[in-house]
């Protein structure tokens, strides 16, 4: 045979060696693909079809193709007024107070003291907590009358209020328990990049005679940045979502003053008995997700390119 015929044959076999290969790779995924598809795909096509029907109470599709659900949300005020803005503040109030005390921890649990393992399992304690039961644990310490905090405060002459009983109170209330929920995994992942920083990078900011301020400012934040943008993240779709801390604590209570979009879709599907409405707060929720992590990815993109 010759030197042609042989490279010809040679030239035949790779491609359909890349063809078997790839039939291959894609029957390994497929398994894959059909959980994610279980998953995610069918309840959020089944969301949004529900959200343009009429739904009955006991279950059930009664029309399809109606603007019912979106008129009745968008022309209510206690949601557009009330829970919409109240889950933003919600949010963001939890991760930026979460964010501020969980770098300072990390620092500290990254250096070299006598009890760090201690320290860190602490930190670790309120992660380990069932959300439920650190909701139920938070509530006794806020109670009015026989809770903890109102006792410590009456030891030294102060009197207490009516923590999750009062508008101006509540809702700082549930902030302060959703932070005590999300400092452990903030910390720790900010720790694990914080020991990912090579100890010559330190070195040779002190040799430079960086201060501590400028080594944090210049050296550790910026390189702490991934870690921190996926824990912003991570933590947002988690507090947003987060539904114990509240309905455990206060159930959207007193008079609404805690109600985030979650309890108020809960309430409309359950107690309301309007299916649909709790349907088309769902999309929005999962819209508003959606265009907040792609936002603040394209701000880190741009901000990792400057």
């Amino acid at each position: 045979m010759s030197d042609a015929a042989t490279k010809a044959g040679k030239s035949q076999a790779v491609p359909r060696t890349r063809v078997r290969d790839t039939r291959l790779g894609l029957l390994c995924l497929l398994p894959a693909a059909l959980l994610l598809a279980a998953v995610f795909v069918y309840p959020v096509l089944s969301t949004i079809i529900d959200s343009f029907s009429k739904l009955s109470p006991f279950g059930g599709r009664e029309a399809v193709g109606t603007l019912t659900n979106w008129r009745s949300v968008f022309h209510d005020s206690d949601f557009l007024r009330g829970a919409l803005p109240r889950t933003v503040m919600w949010t963001v109030g939890v991760v930026a107070v979460t964010v501020l005390i969980s770098i300072p921890a990390a620092l500290v649990l990254n250096r070299p003291f006598r009890g760090r393992k201690w320290a860190r399992a602490a930190v670790l304690l309120p992660w380990a907590v069932p959300l439920p039961v650190g909701a139920i644990l938070w509530k006794f310490v806020l109670d009015g009358q026989i809770g903890t905090l109102n006792g410590l405060l009456a030891a030294t002459g102060i009197a207490g209020p009516v923590w999750l009983a009062e508008a101006r109170t509540a809702f700082p209330a549930v902030i302060l328990v959703g932070v005590w929920v999300s400092v452990p995994f903030t910390a720790v992942t900010l720790l694990a990049g914080l020991q990912s920083i090579g100890m010559d990078i330190h070195e040779a900011a002190e040799m430079d005679g960086a201060d501590g301020w400028s080594h944090f400012t210049k050296i550790t934040l910026p390189l702490l940045r991934p870690m921190l943008n996926v824990a912003v993240v991570l933590n947002t779709i988690y507090v947003f979502n987060s539904f114990p801390i509240i309905w455990v604590l206060t159930q959207g209570g007193p008079a609404g003053s805690t109600d985030v979009l979650i309890t108020y879709l809960y309430k409309a599907a359950f107690r309301l008995s309007q299916p649909g409405s709790a349907q088309a707060m769902g999309v929005i929720s999962f819209l508003v997700l959606i265009a907040f992590s792609a936002l603040y990815l394209r701000l880190m993109e741009k901000e990792e390119r400057a």
